[in-house]
């Protein structure tokens, strides 16, 4: 397979899972019924960890495999810009997150809950510190939707540099016809 087609696909790749993570599965879970808010705020802590745990060695392989493929210069900046959002969401955006995901499993949890041990290890991170502000959560989902966007165009941007070597335009024909010399009589009346 051609380095450009695995670039393409992994970029593909990764909108498929960011959509589905982040743009899915975050708002379902909380229209559960049966599934309270603090276990709904459990849940989603350790999907987006998760989710960060496959972004960090896909961007890293979207870095790769431009090296290797020797990519313009747009896709590089694309390809960088993608892994900055995934550092900045990693490093410091998901922390955050998850520390306002505490106090929202704190404050919802009733005194009488099952697993009391972990319920008092949150009760003691949480104990000294303030809940980060609401609009690191937006600033995550506006990187959410940037994310997908640069990646489809870093999609777009590798099988475009590679669309002299096939054909890309549908509306032409796909292979040339072959045409034939006819040869036109000088007396079009003689065959009238």
């Amino acid at each position: 397979m051609p380095t450009w087609m695995a670039q393409a696909g992994l970029a593909m790749v990764w909108v498929g899972a960011v959509l589905g993570v982040s743009w899915m599965e975050a708002w379902v879970k909380f229209r559960a019924p049966l599934l309270t808010k603090p276990v709904a705020f459990d849940v989603g802590r350790h999907v987006f960890r998760g989710l960060n745990a496959i972004e960090t060695p896909m961007a890293f392989t979207l870095l790769a495999l431009n090296a290797l493929e020797n990519m313009t210069l747009t896709a590089w900046r694309l390809a960088a810009g993608v892994s900055s959002i995934v550092a900045l969401q990693v490093l410091y955006l998901t922390r955050e997150l998850e520390r306002a995901a505490f106090h929202r499993i704190v404050a919802g949890i009733p005194d009488t809950a099952d697993q009391s041990e972990l319920v008092e290890e949150l009760r003691t991170v949480v104990k000294h510190s303030h809940p980060p502000t609401r609009w690191l959560h937006v600033a995550y989902v506006v990187l959410e939707a940037v994310k997908v966007g640069v990646l489809v165009w870093y999609a777009w941007e590798c099988v475009m540099t590679q669309s002299s070597s096939f054909n890309l335009n549908f509306f032409d024909e796909p292979f040339p016809r072959k045409t034939r010399a006819v040869r036109v009589p000088e007396d079009l009346e003689s065959y009238l």
